[in-house]
């Protein structure tokens, strides 16, 4: 296994533990040098058409919130992963995933998220470039992921029922408000959070 094959089998499988270091070695060989590097983020350029880019960006000697690489490195589009999902086998893509995109004022280019993979970001200077660059990212991501690919916030089930700790003035307020109200306390935080 080579040095850079190690530092990706550790970005899959404990990503809090690799080092920033690390991660821009790997991108540096497989990728060239950065664009740029006077920022927080190394932005480098995808091997494939179209000029796409990814950023890379550092936090107390980490790789940095959602423009971190561990989940997988950006590469060309490609097809889902399969998932069991209630007794039958399901397919994932990339269409399936939430994503966002919004401006960052360090970088002065628009960055591509998807919710589901908090580590994927893709920086570009149109909003639909992000956004169909974050999509490749991810379906790339998927293809190699395969079976372990997150299953997509669309796609999963819920209880309706969660467990919030608060303050004990927090606490007292809501039951205040429920009092005063003539409601239950779980009427009046469903309220506030659905507000």
């Amino acid at each position: 296994m080579s040095k850079h094959s190690k530092v990706i089998a550790m970005m899959r499988n404990n990503p809090k533990g690799v080092r920033f270091e690390q991660v821009k070695a790997v991108c540096d060989s497989l990728f060239g040098l950065p664009r740029n590097s006077g920022t927080s983020h190394h932005v480098y350029a995808m091997p494939w058409g179209g000029d796409p880019s990814t950023a890379l960006g550092e936090q107390n000697g980490h790789p940095r919130g959602p423009e971190r690489q561990s989940e997988g490195l950006p590469g060309p589009p490609d097809t889902g992963g399969d998932r069991s999902h209630g007794g039958r086998t399901m397919t994932w893509t990339a269409e399936q995933y939430s994503y966002r995109v919004t401006w960052s004022e360090e970088d002065q280019e628009h960055v591509g998220l998807v919710d589901e993979f908090p580590s994927l970001s893709w920086l570009a200077s149109t909003q639909v470039e992000a956004l169909e660059g974050i999509r490749d990212a991810v379906a790339d991501a998927v293809a190699d992921l395969g079976e372990d690919s997150p299953t997509p916030l669309s796609q999963r089930e819920y209880s309706g029922k969660f467990l919030v700790r608060t303050t004990p003035r927090v606490h007292r307020r809501l039951a205040e408000i429920a009092a005063r109200t003539g409601r239950s306390l779980n009427a009046v935080a469903n309220e506030l959070l659905d507000a």
